[in-house]
């Protein structure tokens, strides 16, 4: 499996992630809505993941959109579970801070909306981990 060159496609899933971190980072520094801040967080590396990781090639087809690798896929996992597995696999260096706000963001939005600063703070710069990521991947798009 190996990730191809980036596409229209990918610029408009990093820029739909450079979206949600704007205004994750306004709710960082405005409010104390902690549970929006994790949630736009994690949604801001959902998009940035999609961009990095898509188009790519497995087993000689071509993907270029999650959605389909996903349904072609046939596999047991929930689509947040398929990303973090691709990610771990593809993009390792995220992998962890993907982890992080995709558990913080399921409490948050399924458990309870009450979120803690700390985790709040901890949610921005892990979002920021694999922001710079993409950044560096994508030739500075965001």
């Amino acid at each position: 499996m190996r990730i191809l060159p980036f596409t229209d496609a990918s610029q408009k899933r990093i820029e739909h992630a450079a979206h949600n971190a704007a205004v994750c980072r306004h709710l960082h520094e405005a409010t104390t809505y902690n549970d929006w801040i994790v949630t736009t967080a994690y949604y801001a590396v959902v998009h940035a993941l999609i961009g990095c990781l898509y188009p790519l090639e497995e087993n000689s087809r071509r993907f270029t959109t999650f959605d389909a690798h996903y349904e072609a896929s046939r596999r047991s996992l929930s689509k947040h579970t398929f990303r973090l597995e691709l990610c771990r696999k593809l993009l390792p260096q995220c992998a962890r801070p993907a982890r992080l706000l995709f558990d913080l963001s399921n409490r948050a939005r399924y458990s309870s909306y009450h979120v803690s600063r700390p985790f709040a703070d901890r949610a921005v710069l892990e979002m920021e981990t694999v922001l710079k990521v993409a950044r560096a991947r994508l030739h500075d798009t965001f």
